[in-house]
């Protein structure tokens, strides 16, 4: 009789298993919403990356035209300076 009793049990417990690896479309359905939930988060996450990139690329651009108006202003007041008082000409 135990004997029988665990051989019960082990198909019992054989057929649950078995029915464990079986997806129910809930599950199918719920696996597919996670599946589209991290696309979105990878999606959101990579545009993020672009837009922080873009932001940056903008700052440089602006710091190196900044610079080089500074050079350039720089530049022109040192050939201002370069003329002795009284020498300049008249037009």
């Amino acid at each position: 009789m135990k004997k029988l009793l665990g051989i019960m049990a082990a198909a019992i417990f054989a057929a649950t298993l078995a029915g464990c690896e079986d997806k129910g479309p809930a599950e199918q359905a719920g696996e597919s919403i996670d599946n589209a939930a991290s696309d979105i988060r990878d999606g959101a996450s990579d545009a993020g990356d672009s837009i922080s990139d873009a932001a940056s690329d903008a700052g440089d651009s602006i710091s190196d035209t900044t610079s080089d108006i500074g050079d350039s202003a720089s530049d022109a007041m040192n050939d201002a300076g370069d003329d002795e008082p009284g020498t300049a000409t008249q037009q």
